[in-house]
């Protein structure tokens, strides 16, 4: 999904050490895109409406359209979790965020 200047809306995850070899066990590792001194990130794609519901969720997020087009700042549990279902459901579609929102509204039962 892009904003209203045509740029892709997207959530980057750094991958650490610890990312890439979960990124590698599920032969995803081609994900993993070259953002900074050999640091690299992955990126979720993101419709406009799921930005606006994460950063209702999370009013520490921000969401940078001026530069990067990327949602910021989330929690650390966040992208954890968000992470995690990149790899569970092998994609970095927007599809990863509505599952992600999907859990988080339905009450977990005990």
């Amino acid at each position: 999904m892009t904003d209203n200047n045509g740029k892709e809306l997207k959530i980057e995850m750094w991958v650490d050490e610890d990312r890439m070899d979960l990124l590698r066990k599920a032969k995803m590792e081609t994900l993993a895109k070259d953002k900074f001194a050999g640091m690299k990130v992955v990126d979720i794609s993101c419709t406009s409406d799921l930005k606006d519901k994460l950063l209702q969720l999370y009013p520490c997020a921000k969401c940078d359209t001026s530069t990067t087009c990327t949602v910021e700042l989330l929690p650390k549990e966040v992208k954890d979790r968000l992470f995690g279902l990149v790899v569970d459901m092998r994609s970095t579609g927007s599809e990863v965020l509505e599952k992600f929102l999907e859990e988080i509204e339905t009450p977990q039962k005990i």
